[in-house]
This record gives structure tokens, sequence and C-alpha cells, in this order.
């Protein structure tokens, strides 16, 4: 681009203005001497102008070449961190999913603890009801039992202190 550029260049000073000083017979008037020498100054100035805007453009060129260059290199970067939020959104479910079955597990286990410790209350209130009833009914023979010895001591000392027909004291 640079080259076809250089090729469509043309001269600033399109009026030579020494070959105007020199002559002695003048062709052209002092007015169109005038003339050429402000369009001389127009076209040098043209041509400086163009002259930075073609360096203004390279430099633009330059950036934008780089700005493309971060621009894909920011692109593969965001593609690199969007596989890797996939792989740990991958991975997060994963280990959700197992933590989720563990607390499945756990609750059953949970549950299975109320159960047993829900039997286990219920057990042992039978038990202590049988043992209090068993104990009531082992309390009440032993009662009834120690009434009919006393009731035996009682007719046995009864017997021993009455005198008796052949023994009159």
């Amino acid at each position: 681009m640079e080259e076809k550029t250089e090729r469509k260049r043309v001269m600033a000073d399109t009026y030579m203005e020494e070959v105007w000083e020199q002559q002695a017979i003048k062709n052209w008037s002092k007015p169109l001497h005038n003339f050429g020498v402000r369009q001389n100054a127009f076209n040098q100035s043209a041509d400086r102008r163009i002259r930075e805007l073609e360096s203004e453009n390279l430099q633009l060129r330059a950036e934008v070449r780089t700005l493309l260059q971060q621009t894909e290199e920011l692109s593969q970067i965001t593609k690199r961190q969007k596989d890797r939020l996939r792989q740990e959104e991958n991975r997060n479910r994963e280990i959700f999913g197992r933590v989720a079955a563990q607390m499945d597990k756990m609750q059953a286990e949970i549950n299975r603890l109320r159960l047993s410790t829900q039997l286990n209350s219920n057990a042992i209130d039978r038990l202590l009801l049988q043992g209090k009833t068993e104990l009531e009914e082992e309390m009440s023979e032993t009662a009834e039992t120690v009434q009919e010895e006393q009731i035996e001591v009682t007719e046995d000392f009864e017997e021993s202190v009455t005198p008796t027909e052949e023994n009159p004291s």
C-alpha cells in the first residue's frame, strides 16, 4: 500500500519561481506569477498534510493490527475461561450429586435411628410396664405369703399361749 502511495506523489512545485525571475522576457504577468507562487505554497502544504495523514494512517493500521491481535488473544482467553467454567460446573454438579447422595443416605440412617429409638423406647416402656406388673404381682404374692406366714405365726403363738387342757399352767 505504501508503494502505491509513493508512486502517486506529484511534485509540490508545479510552478518554477526561479525560472520566471531569471527570464528576461516574462511570458506571463505578475498576477499570474503570484498565483503560481501561492499555488506552490498550497501544494507544499497539501503534500505535507498528505504525508502526515499517510504516517498517521500507518500508525493507525499498526494499532488496528495490535488491537486485532489483542482481540484474538482475549477471545482465546475467553474461550479457555468458558471451557474451565464448564469443567468447574460439571465438577460442581458431580460433587453436589455425591453430597446429595450422601445426604440421602444420612437422612435414611437418621430415619432408621429415629425408628429404632422409638421402637426401643416402646419396648422399654413395655418391659417397664411388664416389669412393674410382674413386680406388683410378686409384691402382692409376697405380701400374701407374708400375711399367711404372720397368720400362721400368730396362730402358732396363740396356740402356744392358750392353755391346753393337758397343761394347765
